[in-house]
């Protein structure tokens, strides 16, 4: 087993950057060629934005800089304000070959209309190796 718990918050963007990735957490293993690795993410997106957002994401897990899974998410309103979201996930992946391997989860923003920052608050990655 190997995890990282960050309960910090980590500044995003001030303005979002549009189509561009952020790496916000990641963990390294040991891994034996054929392992099973059960990979669970949590993290929350908290958006300050003014009246009549709209905000299009992505969390994106890697490893060793190779895309395995991507989760979308959508979200607009009407009330300025900050807006907390949560981004889970758990994957199972194959390791392709025996090495330390390190897993990662970067955010991307796709759309951000009136939205003034982004952070990632309590972003937390674990493995278990089978």
């Amino acid at each position: 087993m190997a995890f990282s718990n960050n309960v910090a918050s980590l500044k995003v963007d001030t303005v979002p950057s549009l189509d561009t990735e952020v790496a916000v957490a990641n963990v390294s293993n040991a891994v034996i060629a054929g392992n099973e690795v059960k990979v669970d993410y949590s993290l929350n997106l908290s958006y300050v934005t003014t009246a009549d957002y709209e905000i299009a994401a992505e969390t994106r897990l890697y490893r060793d800089g190779t895309l395995l899974e991507t989760r979308e998410f959508n979200q607009s309103g009407s009330t300025a304000g900050t807006h907390t979201f949560a981004m889970l996930g758990t994957y199972v992946d194959i390791a392709p070959a025996t090495t330390t391997s390190t897993y990662e989860i970067r955010i991307i923003t796709t759309t951000a209309i009136n939205v003034t920052s982004v952070s990632a608050v309590s972003r937390n990655i674990n493995l278990l190796i089978f």
